[in-house]
């Protein structure tokens, strides 16, 4: 989910939103269609693309919740301006054998459900 939200350009927006928007729990899907609407717009004026390169993952199956923590790359053509370590949260609902996407965001550092790295 992480490469969903996190891998994009002004240019593959609409793609990657409509596949993250398809593994969405029904319940979350307007709160994540506005946060996915906000994500393109903010990409299409800014011009920035950002690619995400995964460092650790930690999944919890009994509370259906993971985290990833990776560096953030952004760019504006191809000047790399940035480049973040940053940690995700993502929650996920369980129901009729279909794992579905309930919330994803950023977390601050010290916010890891699994203790510190």
């Amino acid at each position: 989910i992480a490469y969903l939200f996190l891998n994009r350009s002004p240019n593959n927006l609409d793609y990657f939103s409509d596949q993250v928007l398809r593994i969405t729990d029904p319940a979350a899907h307007a709160n994540l269609t506005q946060q996915l609407d906000d994500l393109r717009k903010d990409a299409r004026d800014s011009q920035v693309a950002t690619t995400f390169y995964p460092i650790s993952i930690h999944v919890s199956p009994e509370d259906y919740y993971s985290e990833i923590v990776g560096e953030v790359q952004s760019f504006v053509g191809k000047t790399r301006i940035s480049a973040d370590i940053k940690r995700y949260g993502a929650d996920w609902s369980y129901a009729g054998l279909r794992l579905s996407l309930v919330n994803f965001e950023e977390l601050a550092e010290t916010e890891s459900r699994f203790g510190e790295e």
